[in-house]
C-alpha cells in the first residue's frame, strides 16, 4: 500500500526501516562500528531505526521464568527495553541519530538530514496493536511500523547472515538461503514466528542481514551485490 502518496497526505519517503536486532549492542565495540557505517549514509538514505529489546529484554524473561510476570508487567517492561535499546544506540553517534516516540518527530528528524530512532513503547501503548505474548517479538513490531511508515524496504539486522535451513549457531553445515519464501520458513529462523503471517497478510518483503558486517550493509543499501536473505510473502 501507498496511501501516504494520496494527495494532501505526508509521505516520509523513508527509504528503510531498519530493525535493530538488541543482540547487536551486546558487543559494544562492533555496535559502536555498526553506528559509524549508517552515520556515513545518512545523507544518502532517509533511514529509521526501529530497536529490538536486547539484553535488557532478556532480563525480563529470565525473571519470567523464575517468578511468572503478570501479561501486562510483561508486555510493559518489554516494551521498554526497546526503548532502552534504542537509546543507548543513539548514544554512539547523537551527531547523527535522535531519538523519538512519533511520526511528526520522525520526519522531522529526517527533514535535517539525520537518522531517527524510534523509541516504541509510547505508540505499542497508545494503539495496542499486539497481543501481550512472547510469540510475537520486535521483528513483527518492527514490521508493523514500517508498514504505517510506508517504508520502501523493511530489514532485519541481527548478529547472522541472514535466513539458515538449519540454526548456524548448531550446525556447522547450516547452508544460507539467499530467498524464500514466508510459507518456506521454518521455527529455527532467526526471526520471530509471527513475522511469517504478518509479511504475508501485509503483502511485504523483507531483508534479513549481519549487523555487524558493515560494509555489506552499506553496499545492500547502495543496491550493489551483498550477503542476505530476502523473505518473500508470495
Amino acid at each position: 500500500m501507498r496511501l501516504r502518496k494520496t494527495k494532501n497526505f505526508v509521505d516520509l519517503e523513508i527509504d528503510y526501516v531498519i530493525k535493530l536486532g538488541g543482540s547487536l549492542i551486546s558487543d559494544i565495540d562492533l555496535a559502536k562500528n555498526l553506528a559509524q557505517s549508517l552515520s556515513e549514509v545518512a545523507k544518502e538514505f532517509r533511514l529509521v531505526i526501529f530497536p529490538g529489546g536486547g539484553p535488557i529484554d532478556n532480563y525480563i524473561e529470565s525473571v519470567d521464568k523464575q517468578f511468572l510476570l503478570n501479561e501486562m508487567t510483561h508486555h510493559q517492561a518489554c516494551a521498554r527495553a526497546q526503548d532502552q535499546t534504542g537509546l543507548l544506540f543513539a548514544n554512539f553517534n547523537l551527531d547523527v541519530f535522535e531519538t523519538t516516540d512519533n511520526f511528526a518527530g520522525i520526519k522531522e528528524i529526517l527533514d535535517r538530514g539525520k537518522i531517527p530512532v524510534l523509541l516504541p513503547s509510547t505508540l505499542i501503548f497508545l494503539l495496542d496493536p499486539f497481543e501481550k505474548s512472547w510469540s510475537i517479538s520486535s521483528d513483527s513490531m518492527g514490521a508493523y511500523f514500517s508498514s504505517l511508515l510506508e517504508a520502501n524496504k523493511f530489514i532485519i539486522l541481527t548478529d547472522v547472515d541472514g535466513i539458515y535451513d538449519s540454526d548456524p549457531k548448531k550446525s556447522p553445515t547450516a547452508k544460507l538461503i539467499p530467498k524464500v519464501s514466508v510459507n518456506s520458513l521454518s521455527s529455527e529462523t532467526s526471526v520471530d514466528e509471527t513475522l511469517s503471517e504478518f509479511l504475508y497478510n501485509a503483502q511485504m518483503n523483507c531483508w534479513v542481514l549481519n549487523g555487524y558486517k558493515n560494509q555489506n550493509l552499506i553496499d545492500f543499501l547502495r543496491g550493489k551485490e551483498s550477503i542476505h536473505s530476502e523473505i518473500n510473502y508470495k
